[in-house]
């Protein structure tokens, strides 16, 4: 019997392992990803300078195509990621928005998006958005892409599982 008491805890450890191991993937995902946002971001703020540029210095209808492309790429790459909302402004420029009407990129100003430990939990990694007047936690906010389909996995899933694990370890080691 106590060699199937130690199987079962060893058991338990590997799993626990194991979510573990799914939880640091989890995190590395996030900060690949919002590293990606911010580089599209950034990308899409200098697209903008030089698109601005093009128009003014343009005569007639003559528009910079090229740039509108490559802009227009990283939008759907940066919206496989996380939902936006894209404005088009009268210099040619667009203005992106995330979480709920956030701004990343105005103009030529691309805000940055960090991920950070959760100050509740620390396993957690939560996303913010570089304001004015600091960062603004908008991982509650976020929806759509990627980015929101790997934290609803973190919340709805892998924590729920990791808690129903750990209940029933503290069960039988009561019982």
């Amino acid at each position: 019997m106590l060699s199937e008491a130690e199987n079962l805890t060893q058991r338990f450890q590997s799993m626990n392992g194991r979510f573990e191991q799914l939880r640091s993937q989890v995190n590395n995902d996030v900060d690949i990803m919002v590293d990606n946002i911010n580089s599209f971001a950034s990308s899409i703020a200098d697209l903008n300078v030089r698109i601005a540029t093009d128009i003014s210095r343009a005569t007639g209808q003559q528009k910079p195509n090229d740039l509108l492309d490559q802009r227009d790429v990283l939008l759907n790459k940066l919206s496989e990621l996380v939902d936006i909302s894209v404005l088009q402004q009268q210099n040619g420029t667009v203005s992106v928005f995330i979480g709920q009407g956030q701004a990343l990129v105005l103009d030529a100003n691309a805000s940055g998006v960090s991920a950070a430990p959760s100050k509740l939990d620390s396993s957690k990694l939560v996303v913010s958005i570089n304001a004015i007047n600091g960062n603004i936690d908008i991982t509650p906010y976020l929806s759509g892409g990627a980015l929101s389909g790997t934290l609803r996995f973190r919340d709805e899933i892998l924590d729920p599982a990791q808690q129903k694990l750990g209940q029933v370890a503290a069960g039988l080691a009561m019982g």
